[in-house]
Formats: structure tokens, sequence, C-alpha cells
């Protein structure tokens, strides 16, 4: 796990903190509430600054969950995705390279989506992909590479671009 200088500095704020307090500094009673507020703050630092190069199917629904979405870690003949709940409608993230990258997907059947709405889509869109699956059936994806590493921040922002882009692209390719 990587320190971030953020967390350092505050150590290093610690330090020279209880190097004041320790001298008998008449204020020490002040001293003391910016010494809590400083370890507060390291560990705060700590939980945003650590870097993944890898995620557990259990941990992207427990972030999932935390965050207020409405998510279920599944497990079919030993493979496990998340089943990511929106709108009343069914997305998976599913692992890739044994948890170094994940993938969003959603597909729908029986819509009015056209070649001409998922060419639209894939022209003006950049982080996402669409496309008519072997049935004609229109899918979206969206990749999260955790190669060099990602922090929770990432993580949380890359579900929000997911959320997002799954309203648009209802509305403009799968929707009737």
């Amino acid at each position: 796990m990587k320190k971030g200088w953020k967390k350092s500095g505050v150590i290093v704020g610690l330090m020279l903190l209880s190097a004041v307090v320790g001298s008998g500094s008449a204020a020490y009673g002040k001293s003391e509430n910016i010494l809590a507020s400083l370890i507060k703050e390291a560990g705060a630092a700590s939980d945003e600054s650590s870097v993944f190069d890898t995620l557990s199917m259990q941990s992207v629904a427990d972030v999932l969950k935390e965050e207020g979405y409405s998510a279920e870690k599944l497990s079919t003949d030993g493979e496990e995705t998340v089943q990511w709940k929106m709108d009343g409608y069914s997305s998976y993230i599913i692992p890739y390279d044994e948890g170094h990258s994940i993938q969003f997907y959603i597909c729908f059947s029986g819509t009015s989506a056209t070649l001409e709405k998922v060419n639209e889509w894939n022209k003006t869109k950049r982080f996402s992909r669409s496309y008519l699956d072997d049935e004609g059936d229109p899918c979206l994806e969206l990749d999260l590479d955790l190669a060099g590493g990602i922090t929770r921040g990432r993580l949380v922002d890359y579900f929000k671009t997911c959320s997002v882009s799954f309203d648009q692209w209802h509305d403009e390719v799968a929707s009737d």
C-alpha cells in the first residue's frame, strides 16, 4: 500500500505538535484538540489514499452498498460477479484478469434499438461502448483497468460514470 503525501505531512505535524505538548507549553489544551483533529485526518487520509490493483467481487459489492446502491455478490459455477440493480434493471460487474480489471455490463431484449442509435452512442460518448449482440439486443459496457492502482475514490467515480451512462444510454439507445 502506498502512503500519500498528505498522510506523511500529517505525521510530521503530529510529531511537531507532540513536541509542543510535551514541552509543557501554555497552549497545551489547544494543542491537544489540534492533535486529536490531526490524528482523525491521518486516518481519513490513509483510507482515501490506499491504492488497489486488484478487487474482489465482495469488495465491489461492499463499496456499491456503502454508496447507497443495491448490489449483491453472486457466485455461479465458481465464477463471481456483482449484480447491481438500477431503476429496476439488473446490471453486472464482471471481473477480468483475476480482479485486475472489472467491467460494467447490461443488455436488453425486445427493444427498438437500431444500429444507427448504437453508432451514434459510440460516436458521441467516450467512456463506454454499446453494441447489438448476436440476437440484435443492445448492450452497454464500461471497463475499469486497475493497472498501476486505483483509490476508493476512483472506484466510486467509475460507479457514478456507469450510473450516468446507463441512464443516458437507456433513454437514447435501449428505450422504445
